[in-house]
C-alpha cells in the first residue's frame, strides 16, 4: 500500500491545503487528471461520487490536476483558466491543482503513467486503498463499494 505524497497546494477558491492531511474524511475519492483529455474520464465519475457522498457517512471527493511545475505567469494563466471552466462554488471548493515534479508524484502513488486519469480511493490517514485508471467500470465502482463496504458493512443495509 502506497501513501499520498506531501503536497501542498490551493483549490480553486485560493484555500490553502496540505496533502494528506487535506484527508479528514474516512473516504477521498481523488480524480487526478494529467491531462486536459482527461477531464472527459474524470467527468464520468462525477455522478457516482455525488450519489456516494449522500449515501456513505464520512465520504468526499476532490479533483487534482497534476501538472509538472510551472513559473509563476503560467500557473497564475492556468489557474484563472480553470477558475473560468468551473464557474460552481462547490466545485472550485474540490479542485485542487498541484503543481509537483511529476515522475516523484507518479512513483509515491504507483501510478505507472500519465496516459489515463486516476480515481485514487485514499483513507483518513492518507493512505492509497485503490488507484483505478480511467474511466468507471462497473467493475471499478464495485471494486471501491466492496473496499468501503468491507470497514463500514452498515452503510450497505440502510434502505
Amino acid at each position: 500500500m502506497h501513501r499520498f505524497p506531501n503536497i501542498t497546494g490551493q483549490n480553486l477558491l485560493s484555500e490553502k491545503a496540505w496533502f494528506p492531511q487535506r484527508f479528514n474524511q474516512r473516504w477521498t475519492v481523488v480524480l487526478v487528471g494529467f491531462l486536459m483529455e482527461h477531464q472527459h474520464d474524470i467527468a464520468q465519475w462525477i455522478p457516482r461520487l455525488e450519489e456516494w457522498e449522500e449515501r456513505i457517512p464520512f465520504f468526499e471527493y476532490i479533483e487534482m490536476p497534476v501538472m509538472p511545475r510551472f513559473d509563476f505567469t503560467s500557473r497564475a494563466s492556468i489557474f484563472l483558466s480553470m477558475r473560468w471552466f468551473i464557474p460552481e462554488k462547490r466545485r472550485r471548493r474540490r479542485t485542487y491543482p498541484i503543481y509537483t515534479e511529476m515522475r516523484d508524484f507518479l512513483i509515491a502513488t504507483n501510478t505507472p503513467s500519465q496516459v489515463q486519469a486516476r480515481a485514487m480511493l485514499v483513507d483518513s490517514r492518507g493512505q492509497i486503498l485503490i488507484n483505478a485508471a480511467g474511466s468507471p467500470s462497473e467493475n471499478i465502482i464495485e471494486l471501491f463499494e466492496r473496499r468501503m463496504g468491507t470497514e463500514t458493512s452498515e452503510i450497505w443495509q440502510r434502505p
